[in-house]
């Protein structure tokens, strides 16, 4: 699915306390629609995915997702972090794979 990849309050516009539209398409990809609510605040999500689902996107497994996205974005914001090991890489893929089987 095309996301926006880096969706926050930062990158968020809104005109009269309703959302208006989104800025900064550099983390625009063909990605798993976790990432756009990887950013959001924890109690946002909630009413997010309400109002992605009255859209017409597919929230059936999404949660799932979006904690695993999450956890990927602290991994990788820990301090001194390394380019991790091919088996660790690995290890990731299948997990990536799991989540996806079991949240649809």
């Amino acid at each position: 699915m095309l996301c926006h990849g880096d969706v926050h309050a930062g990158n968020v516009i809104a005109l009269q306390g309703a959302f208006s539209g989104l800025v900064d398409f550099a983390g625009t990809g063909w990605l798993d629609a976790g990432w756009d609510f990887a950013a959001v605040p924890a109690g946002a999500v909630g009413p997010l995915l309400d109002g992605y689902g009255d859209a017409g996107g597919e929230t059936g497994g999404l949660g799932p997702r979006i904690v695993w996205c999450r956890f990927q974005l602290a991994v990788h914001r820990l301090p001194g972090h390394r380019t991790p090991e091919p088996a660790a890489l690995d290890a990731v893929r299948r997990a990536e794979a799991l989540l996806d089987r079991l949240g649809g």
